[in-house]
């Protein structure tokens, strides 16, 4: 499922990528869903310099949840299809902490959803934050 907000395409993150600063805003273009285009993917090769790996197993980003109640945290981030889900829970979420030296501008987002008929994702918010206290809605 793709989701895009205000009609534009490109994202911008600046990163320090260990190892070496970008020396200027990546931008991440969406082509289609699962692309290698996106912010995830490009940590996960520390800044395409790399053969792919998860994010937060490489410390690139740190995945965090309310609950999990099947697979693995780091799989929020992943790109191996599982079954990745909270508990059934109200206000239960997933989260992203890209690092206090980075900031990314999303325009585009996608969310996957394993292929089942039960615990499928029913309504979602996304929401940016700065401390991880104060919350932005975006979409």
């Amino acid at each position: 499922m793709n989701k895009t907000t205000g009609g534009l395409h490109p994202a911008s993150m600046h990163s320090p990528i260990k190892g070496g600063e970008v020396e200027r805003p990546s931008e991440f273009n969406y082509e289609f869903d699962a692309d290698e285009n996106g912010a995830l993917f490009f940590l996960g090769t520390h800044g395409r310099r790399k053969l792919y790996n998860n994010p937060h197993a490489n410390a690139m980003v740190q995945a965090f949840a309310s609950s999990v109640g099947a697979g693995q945290i780091e799989d929020f981030v992943g790109r191996t299809l599982s079954n990745c889900r909270t508990h059934n829970e109200p206000y239960s979420y997933f989260g992203v902490d890209i690092g206090k030296e980075r900031a990314l501008i999303p325009y585009v987002y996608t969310i996957r959803n394993r292929n089942s008929t039960t615990h499928c994702l029913m309504n979602w918010q996304f929401e940016a934050s700065h401390d991880k206290i104060n919350w932005v809605a975006l979409d």
